[in-house]
């Protein structure tokens, strides 16, 4: 299926998305994906914090949450995917909103860096205390082997190699070791490869203590703290 695809111009940036593959039954491995999601939100918060969503999707994780009793408000620059708040997150007012976590599970590397650097000091200064988020590492499977040894535990094994370029069509930028276009990257001049540290580094920036939490395919989930409220840089 060929998406629909929409577009926003947000500073400058082109930025591109579709609503018509929520209507698709998604691969076994995404679920995977949102078993991680969900677990973890049900892991590092407390059943009475009220959550921010950014990024609609299928609405599976919100669906899932609210079923368990959770208090979720849901952001979304796309406006058909029925967001309770439309808007982009690198500016949009936060004030109204009376919880302090926010979750952003595969969202951040579909904005250019620089609107990431000022969405995470729109979260600082309106004093989101919590993220909960996922992004890509930039690597290509080989293969993945999985085995169970009589009295042993699960083994798995997978085998990847870093990508030359960013090939998915809505990621402006992913995560490797080292990039060796970081700078331009980072500017938003072009897409391309963000290193570990120099993300976290950016979320330190901002006044997030950063925390690694699992890795499920080429998905990092991270969790952060804001150590104190954050004056605008």
């Amino acid at each position: 299926m060929v998406e629909n695809t929409k577009y926003s111009e947000v500073d400058g940036y082109q930025l591109s998305y579709s609503s018509d593959w929520v209507a698709e039954l998604e691969s076994k491995e995404h679920w995977v994906y949102y078993w991680n999601q969900a677990s973890l939100v049900i892991e590092e918060t407390d059943k009475n914090d009220p959550l921010l969503e950014v990024g609609v999707g299928t609405s599976f994780l919100s669906n899932f949450l609210k079923s368990k009793g959770r208090n979720v408000v849901t952001i979304d620059i796309d406006e058909s995917k029925r967001p309770d708040i439309v808007g982009d997150i690198s500016s949009v007012p936060l004030d109204d909103f009376y919880g302090r976590t926010l979750l952003a599970f595969e969202i951040f590397e579909h904005i250019p860096f620089p609107l990431l650097e000022r969405a995470l000091r729109n979260f600082s200064n309106q004093n989101i205390t919590r993220l909960l988020f996922s992004v890509p590492w930039g690597e290509r499977r080989l293969f993945d082997i999985k085995a169970k040894l009589p009295k042993l535990k699960t083994i798995n094994l997978r085998i990847a190699l870093p990508k030359s370029s960013v090939t998915t069509q809505n990621h402006f930028w992913e995560l490797q070791n080292r990039s060796t276009n970081e700078c331009s990257v980072v500017a938003g001049e072009c897409k391309g490869f963000v290193s570990y540290k120099k993300f976290t580094d950016t979320l330190e920036k901002y006044n997030y203590s950063v925390v690694p939490l699992r890795k499920v395919d080429d998905i990092q989930f991270f969790c952060a703290n804001l150590n104190k409220p954050s004056a605008s840089k």
